[in-house]
């Protein structure tokens, strides 16, 4: 029995202008992710300093720089647990360099829950009430949306799902 000869489909080109954000979804070739087409964004600076990112959950909530900053990394921690590894990583990179950590995650399967229970986290994480913890978790999102690209906030909201999109809007 013959085989039929497979064809070879040639690379296509990068587009031209590209978001470093789609550039490491864009970056494949033969089924392998290309690291070196993407390892320009890890040294982007980022819109935001993390003091700034801070001082804007603070005025937001009404909370302490202390409590901002403590009420952010932990909800980045929790957000990580709901994104893919990729869609963190990615997210991850258009943050400044101090709260990157906060969104690396490990192996295994993103987890799958509502608002509801990303507030219990929060507040379990950080000692806030349940109140406090709600007003941090949309002024996180809220200066998220303020703090990466239109494109990389698109991405993780759709994967967070419209609920966590709302709590955004409604932050002041």
């Amino acid at each position: 029995m013959a085989v039929a000869p497979t064809s070879i489909v040639p690379p296509r080109p990068f587009p031209r202008l590209m978001t470093w954000g789609s550039a490491s979804r864009a970056a494949v070739t033969h089924g392998k992710v290309v690291d070196e087409a993407v390892s320009w964004a890890r040294h982007r600076e980022a819109r935001m300093d993390d003091r700034e990112f801070f001082r804007t959950v603070a005025d937001r909530t009404q909370l302490s720089r202390q409590e901002a900053a403590d009420v952010t990394r932990a909800t980045l921690e929790t957000l990580a647990a709901r994104l893919s590894a990729g869609e963190a990583r990615d997210l991850a990179l258009e943050l400044p360099e101090h709260l990157r950590e906060s969104l690396q995650r490990g192996e295994g399967d993103m987890e799958i829950f509502d608002p509801d229970e990303s507030i219990r986290r929060v507040h379990e994480r950080t000692g806030l009430s349940e109140p406090e913890a709600d007003r941090g978790v949309r002024a996180v999102l809220a200066t998220l949306r303020e703090a990466v690209s239109a494109e990389e906030y698109d991405h993780a909201m759709s994967q967070l799902g419209s609920e966590f999109a709302k709590m955004a809007e409604s932050a002041r």
